[in-house]
């Protein structure tokens, strides 16, 4: 079968969950929401949720080996929960809170234009300023992959997801095994994440419903701290710089790519306010002592 029409391990294809779904009796869709439903609220996953098979799709860049894009294979059912729970519910909370950093993009309703339009706008407001500024582009790479378990299930309870359901991921995250799919058929051999307890893999996995969810939080808790302890660029308003207070603007985000933003002015702000001090007398008692 070739890699874009290969199904889940078990062969249970998206398509019979759809016609279950669909079904006008409800009986097995109940059975099977059910199923899922104990399952995160034991904090338990099913044993037929472990298996896992690696094949590897176009980029659009070419067919040769380091061109190609590794996708994970995981049962249906487990995805759609995995893509339920932490991509549509845990987006939604996270925007009806605003528990992101406005500079992230990669939340609902934005796509990654707004991201490049502003470091475009950016660009712009200091070439008309003549001000002296300094941009830099981040690219994470394979940052799925290199998610650690044990940092991305605190973040996720950070913002909002219960404790079972937190463990419930833990564990289905570390019991994963893994096959490789080609055209030729599946590896008959197969290796798991706790192969070797002393370097356990990591990493959600490319196609995983959980994995764009998790890197954003992650990624939100990594650009919070960036912006607490390093200076932003202060913004001044390229046509009346007068009257329009200057904007703050540090990082643009959109998933794995981040673009940092700098310039003299928030520089300059930024020393001010970290090392300077109201002028008073009374940190130099020496200068009102006469006698």
């Amino acid at each position: 079968m070739p890699e874009k029409k290969m199904s889940s391990p078990s062969h249970l294809h998206v398509g019979h969950y759809i016609a279950a779904a669909r079904a006008k009796d409800g009986t097995l869709r109940r059975i099977i929401t059910k199923v899922a439903q104990l399952a995160l609220w034991a904090g338990s996953p099913l044993p037929r949720w472990g298996p896992c098979i690696l094949t590897m799709l176009e980029k659009g860049k070419g067919p040769y080996i380091e061109k190609l894009r590794i996708i994970q294979l995981v049962e249906s059912d487990y995805n759609f929960v995995l893509g339920e729970v932490w991509g549509k519910r845990l987006g939604r909370h996270c925007q009806k809170g605003k528990l992101l950093d406005p500079a992230q993009f990669a939340t609902r309703g934005q796509i990654c234009n707004s991201a490049a339009l502003t470091t475009c706008l950016y660009y712009d407001i200091h070439r008309q300023t003549k001000e002296t500024a300094a941009t830099a582009m981040l690219d994470a790479k394979a940052c799925f992959d290199r998610n650690l378990h044990s940092l991305s299930i605190p973040v996720n309870e950070k913002y909002g997801i219960p404790r079972a359901a937190s463990m419930f991921l833990y564990r289905a995250l570390r019991a994963m095994s893994f096959k490789v799919g080609t055209a030729h058929g599946v590896s008959t051999e197969s290796f798991s994440v706790l192969q070797n307890p002393e370097r356990p893999l990591h990493g959600y996995g490319q196609g995983a419903g959980e994995s764009a969810g998790l890197h954003v939080l992650v990624a939100d808790t990594s650009n919070v701290a960036l912006k607490a302890n390093s200076h932003p660029a202060a913004i001044l308003h390229s046509i009346n710089r007068e009257a329009a207070a200057p904007l703050s603007q540090q990082t643009s985000v959109f998933m794995d790519d981040t673009t940092l933003y700098t310039n003299l002015s928030g520089i300059t702000t930024y020393l001010i306010a970290k090392y300077a001090f109201p002028f008073d007398i009374r940190p130099f008692p020496m200068l009102c002592n006469i006698s």
